[in-house]
């Protein structure tokens, strides 16, 4: 578009009107799912985080817009210099974006100040039909123009503070589901329902109940984009094929998890007992059951391991390495707070810990899965047990060489048998009954 194509429609009022409803409430859906992690709401619109476009409704009836969109290094009084008094209440001058325009659908609006730059080839000419279209703002906001874009940009706007949970996704599906809860009418039009959605949308991100004030303004915005800034019918997002409301996580998933430990436990146990069972002297000994618990160990490298039942594990670990690739913090850092049955292994044996929650790993900075936290590399030698139950486990022991290896790896082996059967603590010697708060480290 060129400065004399100013005045000149190439489309129909309706067809603008329509595209404009669409963008908004792309950018409204993605700002929702933001806002439901805790991400900010505006009170008179939506946007997308970090600024990079607002759309922002003025008037009562919502008629009159303003679009806030990219960056620039230009003053950014100048956008707005020549602006009617409800643009220049509204813009945030602190804020510095490469366009502000001010108007209707079709019926757009830039400064003077703006223009003058246009004219001298310092900024692009501001498209007056589709003002997010203008050059330079379009490959910033590429998420909100067109459906699929939304719909794949939704994983970009799932935190990654625990990206083991949101492996297990299937986000095909999810983004399918959500796409529909946060669109049609049924679902956003009832509360109730569209609140299940926002926390069964938490659970596949995080293991933990999400804040109640996340979920709440997520809430109003849904109210506000749909009764507000793009009301009526027909709405401009169609369904797509799926469900129209968003399933919690499986909870088979956090049995899997459960499985898994148990086999790291028989694993590790069995590895011991084979040891004990050889007649290798303790101080010799990789792989180690006694009343502590659980001991692995590699030249200076070690962890160490106690259980209280299949969903209550806890681990302490140090790697004597000069250098660690900690793969399990590749994500945003957040503490995680333990767990009050939680022993201080840490302060009983030093080295870093982790504890389980749900079956998933979890350390005061990191996520798992459990090999790959800091100090747990010695975990790579142990090879977890397939057995289908715990006798056929301990069926895997080797015969005791001596008379004082069988009484040690029966002490083990019943050991084993009070904390998968009776609820002790994992230890050879535990106390029957014991709490772990009691439990003598």
């Amino acid at each position: 578009m060129t400065i004399a194509d100013r005045g000149t429609r190439h489309a129909t009022r309706a067809s603008l009107v329509d595209e404009f409803r669409a963008v908004v409430a792309r950018t409204g859906i993605l700002n929702i799912v933001d806002v439901a992690f805790g991400g900010r709401a505006l009170d008179d619109g939506v946007g997308l985080p970090g600024g990079v476009l607002t759309f922002q409704a003025l008037g009562d009836d919502c008629a009159e817009w303003m679009i806030v969109a990219g960056s620039s290094d230009v003053d950014p009084w100048i956008h707005v210099d020549s602006a009617p008094e409800w643009v220049q209440g509204a813009f945030d001058v602190t804020a510095r974006p490469a366009l502000v325009a001010w108007g209707q659908p079709g019926r757009w609006e830039t400064s003077e100040g703006r223009i003058e730059l246009e004219e001298a080839g310092h900024v692009a000419i501001a498209d007056l039909e589709r003002p997010w279209l203008t050059d330079g703002i379009a490959d910033d906001i590429a998420p909100v123009l067109s459906n699929e874009g939304t719909r794949e940009h939704f994983r970009e706007m799932l935190p990654r503070w625990e990206p083991d949970v949101l492996a297990i996704a299937d986000m095909d599906s999810l983004s399918s589901a959500a796409w529909n809860a946060l669109t049609q009418p049924e679902p956003t039009l009832n509360r109730v329902r569209s609140a299940a959605s926002l926390h069964a949308l938490h659970s596949h991100v995080h293991l933990l109940k999400p804040e109640d004030r996340g979920i709440s303004a997520a809430l109003d915005l849904v109210g506000r984009l749909w009764n507000e800034y793009v009301p009526g019918k027909p709405r401009p997002l169609d369904a797509v094929f799926g469900p129209y409301d968003i399933a919690p996580r499986r909870a088979n998933i956090e049995e899997k998890l459960h499985n898994a430990n148990r086999q790291l436990v028989w694993g590790w146990a069995i590895a011991a007992m084979a040891e004990a069972a050889s007649g290798t002297p303790t101080e010799q000994r990789r792989f180690i059951f006694d009343s502590h618990g659980l001991l692995a160990r590699e030249n200076g490298s070690w962890a160490r391991l106690v259980g209280f039942d299949s969903q209550r594990l806890a681990i302490t670990g140090h790697d004597d390495k000069s250098a660690q690739t900690d793969s399990a913090n590749t994500c945003e850092t957040r503490r995680y707070a333990k767990p009050s049955w939680a022993p201080d292994l840490a302060g009983s044996f030093g080295g870093q810990e982790a504890w389980t929650v749900r079956g998933f790993w979890r350390g005061e900075q990191t996520t798992g899965p459990l090999e790959t936290m800091p100090g747990m590399s010695v975990l790579s030698n142990i090879r977890p047990s397939r057995a289908p139950n715990l006798p056929a486990a301990l069926a895997d022991v080797p015969d005791p060489v001596n008379h004082g290896a069988q009484v040690e790896v029966l002490g083990m082996m019943q050991g084993m048998q009070d904390y998968s059967w009776n609820g002790s603590v994992l230890a050879t010697c535990p106390f029957y009954g014991t709490t772990p708060l009691s439990y003598r480290f």
